[in-house]
């Protein structure tokens, strides 16, 4: 069963529904709570959320400012871009080559111990 609960806060007031869950590894029930929207308090309608979480983006309008970078700061972050993709192509690469490597090591690793057991095997 569930129920609705208010809750003021800073002189807003907010919806939720709660529901009583069974939790079989706790062995007991535990409330879950759905956040619904805010109250209107003139009405007592609730104003359902958008169920996006975090911040709302900036709509932008015709009045509204739009931020400019200027040529310099630009040209900064092309290059910065450019660098970036130079050391992700350079991570790749030690990449590859430490895997080379690996398989080297493991093999003359299998040659070592092959040399090594040969000598006990003719005594």
């Amino acid at each position: 069963m569930s129920s609705i609960i208010y809750r003021k806060k800073a002189g807003v007031t907010y919806a939720y529904r709660t529901e009583a869950r069974y939790d079989a590894g706790k062995g007991y029930s535990v409330p879950k709570q759905t956040y619904l929207g805010r109250v209107d308090e003139k009405t007592g309608e609730i104003i359902p959320s958008s169920n996006q979480r975090g911040r709302r983006k900036a709509v932008l309008t015709d009045d509204a400012p739009v931020r400019t970078v200027d040529i310099a700061t630009a040209d900064m972050i092309e290059t910065m871009k450019k660098e970036i993709t130079r050391l992700r192509q350079q991570v790749m690469s030690l990449s590859e080559q430490k895997e080379r490597y690996k398989t080297a090591l493991t093999r003359i690793q299998g040659q070592l111990n092959t040399a090594l057991q040969e000598p006990q095997a003719q005594n």
